[in-house]
């Protein structure tokens, strides 16, 4: 028998998977998947925009159509607008209440405002309506492109656009990004309108205020004129004079003994009465009989014990300290005099003097004073 020979079978043998392009495939199809989640979310995304986008402006036409038809020249204009706004239901009630939070910090702000920058704010308001004028009516779509490009710069650089969404609004006017319709400048016209009526009814308010005020100092110095009037009816005097001219007045009008009725003698005596009142003012208050001697002391720059040592010596002696006979010299020998009184209330003055006399005569002090 002849040797077996295999007969060859046209069949592929399979070959071993890639592990590597296996991988591939994998991560081929999971970034198929994701691309398609992408553009899924995204194509939601974009329908939820456009979706808040047309809700956004379902709410402006709504707050545009409840704006007609309102006067905007009456005080209570914006809450009619309010009112319109919430009746319709087509308006959210969130703006409808941060709108009306903005109001009031608007009317705030406006009341704490002076009124120079409220006649600016007014004279701001007209020269903008001026504007809106240029450019409403313009039916030419060109002409109408040109006249807001043009009036918008005009705008920027007086610096009458002072919120952030005017300026924006205006800033794309300029660049002629947006051409506003007439519907739309209604709309801003409308704020306008309101804003200076606000701004005239707080300049009202604020000249009334001052009004009121003026008129309550005006009675107030009325009263205070009246008084002053009453007391120089009763003790004599006018608006004007002074003190010492009314003490002139009553001098040549009854001048003292040895005086003449001229303003010269008025002078001399007004200059002798000074160094009396001076006398007075020193020698009182304290320096007279039956004060305390602390206080007495005390007026002259004294000790007590050395003002009482000072009035035994001018008891003991009958000799006062030589200070002079000027006015505060006089003033201490006569509190000296009060105060020996007052410690010896039953004491013989001239007695001690007369026995003190033949002592002082024969002093070495005495003595020397003799010889010269």
């Amino acid at each position: 028998m002849g040797a077996f020979r295999p007969v060859a079978l046209d069949v592929q043998v399979p070959q071993p998977a890639d592990p590597l392009a296996r991988f591939s495939q994998v991560l081929q199809a999971q970034g198929e998947m994701n691309r398609n989640r992408y553009l899924q979310q995204q194509t939601q995304g974009a329908e939820l925009e456009n979706q808040q986008r047309q809700i956004q402006l379902e709410q402006s036409r709504a707050l545009m159509d409840t704006a007609k038809g309102i006067d905007w020249t009456q005080d209570d204009a914006f809450e009619k607008f309010l009112s319109n706004a919430q009746s319709s239901g087509k308006v959210n009630p969130q703006t409808l209440s941060a709108m009306a939070l903005q109001r009031a910090q608007y009317k705030e702000q406006l009341a704490k405002t002076d009124t120079a920058t409220l006649a600016a704010e007014k004279e701001r308001a007209n020269q903008l309506q001026g504007h809106i004028d240029a450019v409403k009516g313009i039916t030419d779509p060109t002409k109408r492109a040109q006249a807001a490009k043009l009036r918008a710069s005009q705008i920027l650089n007086a610096g009458l656009a002072k919120d952030p969404q005017t300026q924006q609004m205006v800033q794309a006017m300029a660049s002629g990004q947006f051409v506003p319709s007439d519907e739309q400048l209604e709309g801003f016209e409308n704020g306008l309108q309101d804003h200076s009526t606000q701004v005239d009814l707080t300049l009202k308010q604020q000249q009334t205020a001052t009004a009121a005020q003026q008129q309550q100092t005006s009675a107030t110095e009325q009263q205070l004129k009246q008084k002053e009037l009453a007391y120089y009816n009763q003790y004599g005097g006018g608006p004007g004079i002074s003190a010492e001219q009314q003490q002139m007045t009553a001098f040549v009008k009854n001048p003292p003994a040895g005086y003449k009725p001229t303003p010269t003698d008025f002078l001399r005596y007004k200059g002798s009465i000074a160094p009396l009142a001076r006398f007075q003012i020193e020698s009182g208050g304290g320096g007279g009989a039956g004060a305390p001697g602390n206080q007495v002391a005390q007026r002259f720059g004294m000790s007590p014990t050395a003002f009482d040592q000072a009035a035994e010596k001018y008891f003991t002696t009958g000799q006062l300290p030589p200070l002079g006979r000027g006015i505060s010299g006089v003033s201490l020998n006569r509190a000296l005099m009060n105060r020996a009184a007052e410690i010896h209330p039953e004491g013989n003055l001239a007695s001690n003097e007369a026995a003190f006399a033949p002592t002082r005569a024969h002093s070495p002090s005495c003595k020397a004073t003799s010889t010269r």
